[in-house]
């Protein structure tokens, strides 16, 4: 009678012991289940701010993690120190050819206003459209021509031209002999100068793991696709002004070839790009190595000695005029642009016209 009343507590208690444990262990799976739901809510939080960080690589760039391999964004100030360019060297070399010009003989100054007064240049400067011009001063090889003189002037004044991307180089202060790589130089000066200029573009066509040392070598394929890339990318209503001079320091000998490739480049730009790029390249002597890539109609050779005024140069003249130029350039150009909307608007409505009147008929 014991041992069966011993048994059956033992049986309670293991029964009370076993319903203890399936409720522990069903209070332990709805924790663990809570755990989870917390664990995967964050896990998705994670997520969602991981999707962000991707989407905003173009502005935070990537952290190097310790292997130069891995893949990075490269951004627009990773790109400026990459090409190592000197960010004041354009209005030092502006401002060389200006006061060059200024301290110049009186022929030397009337060569520059010539050239400033020709209606071939007067057009390329005015029309709304992308053109190239090449001028020949079939003079003497000068590393500040007066030529020179007229482009500094030129690009003064586009400082002030709102609206508008001023590039330039002058070939002839660049061609010491330090200055080897005087073609890959300009290239990475002007688009340092195009990067600086427009601050929203988009820089993922460029894969940082195959080019970083090749930016900063300059090599020349690779600049040649960056600036390509970056023109593509400007509005169409954009204007570009691509100034070179004195081209003869960098058209011969070992300079050659890059020259080429470069101008080339340049040229199918001012053809071919959407966005409004006006090119001008100019030579104090005669160019006839680059010729072949320029269309005969975009070439002007000035007669070397010919007949000009008396009056010398007015430098502040000049900019006026240049100034009132570019204020017609501008006004075109708006008005250009008001008659294509104009146009866009008045199709979009057309077709609603016509889609109203259609469903008019339709319902009568």
């Amino acid at each position: 009678m014991v041992l069966l009343t011993l048994h059956r507590l033992c049986s309670t208690s293991i029964s009370v012991t076993i319903e203890g444990m399936k409720f522990d262990v069903g209070k332990m799976g709805e924790e663990l289940s809570k755990g989870q739901a917390r664990i995967e809510d964050r896990l998705n939080a994670f997520f969602v701010m991981f999707q962000d960080q991707m989407r905003d690589l173009n502005s935070i760039g990537t952290k190097k993690l310790g292997n130069e391999d891995n893949v990075g964004i490269l951004t627009t100030r990773k790109l400026l120190k990459s090409l190592g360019c000197k960010p004041k060297l354009t209005k030092s070399d502006i401002s060389k050819a200006i006061s060059h010009g200024q301290a110049a003989s009186r022929t030397f100054q009337q060569k520059a206003q010539s050239l400033m007064q020709n209606s071939r240049l007067k057009s390329w400067l005015t029309s709304p459209e992308s053109s190239t011009l090449l001028v020949n001063g079939n003079g003497t090889r000068e590393k500040i021509s007066s030529l020179s003189l007229t482009c500094g002037m030129l690009a003064k004044s586009l400082e002030s031209f709102e609206g508008s991307i001023s590039l330039s180089y002058f070939c002839g202060m660049h061609s010491g002999v330090e200055e080897s790589e005087g073609v890959q130089n300009m290239l990475a000066e002007l688009t340092h100068q195009l990067l600086s200029s427009f601050p929203h573009f988009d820089l993922n066509f460029v894969k940082i793991r195959h080019t970083p040392s090749d930016i900063k070598s300059h090599n020349l394929d690779v600049l040649c696709h960056i600036f390509s890339g970056l023109v593509h990318q400007l509005p169409e209503d954009q204007i570009t002004f691509c100034v070179i001079d004195g081209i003869t320091f960098y058209e011969y000998g070992k300079h050659n070839p890059d020259f080429r490739e470069v101008v080339s480049m340049l040229v199918d730009l001012a053809e071919n790009c959407s966005t409004v790029f006006k090119l001008l390249i100019t030579s104090s002597t005669k160019s006839i190595s680059i010729d072949n890539l320029i269309d005969k109609k975009d070439i002007l050779n000035l007669k070397d000695g010919g007949n000009y005024n008396d009056r010398g140069l007015s430098i502040r003249k000049a900019l006026e005029g240049n100034s009132r130029s570019m204020e017609n350039l501008s006004t075109e150009r708006l008005a250009k642009k008001k008659q294509r909307d104009t146009w866009t608007e008045s199709s979009s409505g057309g077709d609603q016209s016509d889609t109203s009147s259609s469903d008019s008929s339709t319902d009568g």
